[in-house]
This record gives structure tokens, C-alpha cells and sequence, in this order.
């Protein structure tokens, strides 16, 4: 009889095509079991078709008024997927080497029941490799969220909070480090390639965001602290930690602080835009 999969990777999407088959693909590769959960939102391309030629299981949803990043379809992953340990993983993200998902395996255990994944983003354009060198800043700082966790976990800390859209991570990242030891490991690391980014399109990203981050602010406030002048103190501590990358790529490392700023008066304005949200029922 065939070994059950130890690894469940959900993967939200939304016309991916251009990105599922190379993740699929590096899934494919590993030595380890696994089962891959696909939940769309109504791809008007082929990305359902990639995802089951690939023997994915996908799990329709609907698309929508506007953005809002993938909380609420990861927790229908999950339900689609019974494996132990859980993989939360973007399309536009690949396992590099056939013993990633095995390595992830050897990281878990009783007291260490979640696991952050550094993600390396290979980056085109000027903003784009700014933003890439910005994220790089953040390994080892709460800024980074935890993408692997045991069922278990997931489930006592009651999986993606459905009320909270941006920020979900970093939420959900808080409630399991109040309940484990979340491990990580400098040589597994997760490569993400997000294209060529535009400032627009930074921008653009920010401002949806922005739109939803109220709820997540609100909640994370309500632990203790501002959340918003949290996230921002401990973003110019990680960029000031990293001196020998001003030494290495001076023009993007610089670049790093004017993107910031004009991202977070994106955020502010799409959180005008947005308004207070109302208390669920």
C-alpha cells in the first residue's frame, strides 16, 4: 500500500497559468509524498486545467468585489486535504531542490509545530529588485510569517481568521508563536517569482491592501501596542541590520526607503478609501 502523503500544500490562485505549472512541477520532483490543493477563484484561463492535469485536487470558489489577499481559500485548502502537516504556498512560488519538502519534514516536531520558510524573490526592474531586497531584510524579524504548521496548530488557533484580509499572516504567524516554538532553517528557502514590478503596480497592491488592513490593525492593536507603528519600527530595524547589502547593491538598498514611504501612503489612502469596517454579526 502506498504511503500516505505527509505534506498538504494549498495554493490560492487566480489566473496563474503563466506560474502553477513550474510549482507544480517542482512538487512533482520531491522525494517526499505530498497532496496539492488548488483553490481557485474563477480563472478565466488555464490554470484549473494545469492544476489538473497535474492530479491536483481544486476547489472552486467564488471571485471577489476586489482583492483581497487568500485567507479564507487557504482555510478551504485545508479542509480539501487531510495530511499532517500543512504547506501554505503563492503560484508564483517553487521548491528548489527534490528534498525541500523532506527537510521541512525533519524541522517539525512536538515543540516545534510551525515553520517560517525565508522566500529568495527573483525580481526584474528597478522597484521590483528593491522590493526583493527589501523582503531579504526581513529574514529572521517577526515580519516574516510562518508557511508550514501542523494540522493540529492550524486547527486549535482556529485556521485564517475570516474576518481579517491584509495582515492575515502576520496575524495567524502571532497566535501560532503563542503556542510553539516556530523553527526556520537559513538553507530552506522557498524561490518567488513575482515578475517585473512596477511602482504602479507596488502601488496599486498597497492600496488594496489598504483597503482591508482596518480589522487586522484593529486586532492586533487590541494585543497590545500600535500595530501600524509596530510593523513600520521593526521594518527600519531590519533594513538598518543589513549594512554589508549598502555595501552590495547601494542603488536598491537605497531605493528600499523612498518605495516605503510611497507604499505606505498607498496603504493610508486605500484605508480612507476602505473606511471602518463593521463588526461581524
Amino acid at each position: 500500500m502506498k504511503n500516505p502523503p505527509e505534506v498538504a500544500i494549498i495554493v490560492p490562485t487566480y489566473n496563474e497559468e503563466r506560474n502553477i505549472g513550474d510549482l507544480l512541477e517542482s512538487v512533482q520532483a520531491q522525494t517526499l509524498a505530498s497532496e496539492v490543493a488548488v483553490v481557485d477563484q474563477q480563472s478565466t484561463d488555464r490554470t484549473v486545467d494545469i492544476a489538473r492535469a497535474y492530479g491536483c485536487v481544486v476547489v472552486a470558489r467564488p471571485r471577489p468585489a476586489f482583492y483581497s489577499p487568500p485567507g479564507q481559500s487557504r482555510n478551504y485548502g485545508v479542509a480539501a486535504t487531510s495530511a499532517r502537516l500543512l504547506l501554505h504556498l503563492d503560484a508564483d512560488m517553487r521548491l528548489p531542490a527534490p528534498d525541500f519538502l523532506a527537510r521541512l519534514v525533519r524541522l517539525i516536531d512536538d515543540t516545534h509545530q510551525a515553520a517560517v520558510i525565508h522566500e529568495l524573490d527573483v525580481a526584474s526592474g528597478f522597484w521590483g529588485k528593491c522590493k526583493a531586497l527589501e523582503r531579504r531584510c526581513y529574514w529572521h524579524t517577526s515580519l516574516e510569517s510562518a508557511r508550514a504548521v501542523t494540522r493540529t496548530l492550524f486547527t486549535a488557533v482556529g485556521g485564517y481568521d475570516a474576518q481579517i484580509s491584509s495582515g492575515e499572516d502576520l496575524y495567524i504567524a502571532r497566535l501560532y508563536r503563542r503556542a510553539t516554538t516556530v523553527v526556520s532553517d537559513d538553507d530552506l528557502v522557498l524561490i518567488h517569482s513575482p515578475g517585473r514590478q512596477s511602482l504602479g503596480s507596488l502601488l496599486k497592491k498597497k492600496y488594496r491592501y489598504g483597503k482591508t488592513a482596518s480589522r487586522y490593525l484593529s486586532r492586533a492593536s487590541g494585543d497590545g501596542g500600535d500595530a501600524a507603528l509596530q510593523i513600520v519600527l521593526a521594518s527600519l530595524r531590519a533594513y538598518l541590520q543589513h549594512p554589508a547589502f549598502l555595501l552590495r547593491d547601494p542603488l536598491h538598498y537605497i531605493g528600499i526607503f523612498p518605495l516605503r514611504l510611497m507604499e505606505l501612503i498607498a496603504v493610508r489612502l486605500g484605508m480612507i478609501a476602505g473606511g471602518r469596517p463593521s463588526e461581524p454579526a
